[in-house]
């Protein structure tokens, strides 16, 4: 025998135990990298999902508190709602916003702002109109104030990222009446 025959070649055929373990912790690494983008992407999908579900819901409440004050015949404010008899396309009509506290007892209170239609004596609850699913809360001491001929709203609708604000100024352009119960 020579010696050259009993030198072995190295087996080449398979992983060797470090090779294999450096394997597995790369791709434990990109497996780590791939879930936490992937994480990540859907948590800011749900944070521009309720941020814009807000933003419609408020813009449609305001914008309807806008055009109901702006053709005010009467306008009365009592601590969460704001009564407007408004003239909108020729027809008298009364309309009623109120905002339930974001601390409302959901047993009473099961939507924590409304805004629409009511007929005397209805409750609250069955108000039609623009409903707003999420928390809101005024800006500053109160969700509207009256004064002379302009009312002031601010409001703010939670969202899972930041609160979406919502706060104007709308002066009635038509002589109207301040106070009382415009809709009695």
């Amino acid at each position: 025998m020579s010696s050259a025959a009993s030198v072995r070649e190295p087996d080449d055929a398979g992983l060797s135990l470090i090779e294999l373990i450096v394997a597995m912790v790369l791709t434990g690494i990109l497996s780590g990298v791939v879930v936490m983008i992937l994480v990540n992407s859907w948590t800011t999908q749900q944070d521009v999902t309720t941020t814009t579900a807000a933003t419609n819901e408020g813009q449609v409440f305001a914008s309807s508190i806008e055009r109901a004050v702006r053709n005010a015949e009467a306008v009365s404010v009592s601590g969460d709602v704001l009564q407007v008899r408004t003239r909108i396309g020729g027809v008298v009509d009364c309309r009623a916003f109120r905002f339930v506290p974001a601390d409302a007892d959901p047993a009473t209170e099961p939507l924590t702002g409304d805004a629409g239609f009511f007929a005397t004596g209805a409750a609250p609850l069955t108000w039609p109109g623009a409903w707003i699913t999420e928390k809101v809360s005024p800006i500053g001491p109160a969700y509207f104030t009256l004064d002379a001929t302009t009312v002031t709203y601010g409001f703010q609708i939670a969202t899972e990222s930041a609160p979406v604000v919502f706060q104007g100024e709308i002066a009635v352009r038509n002589a109207f009446a301040a106070g009382g119960s415009p809709c009695l």
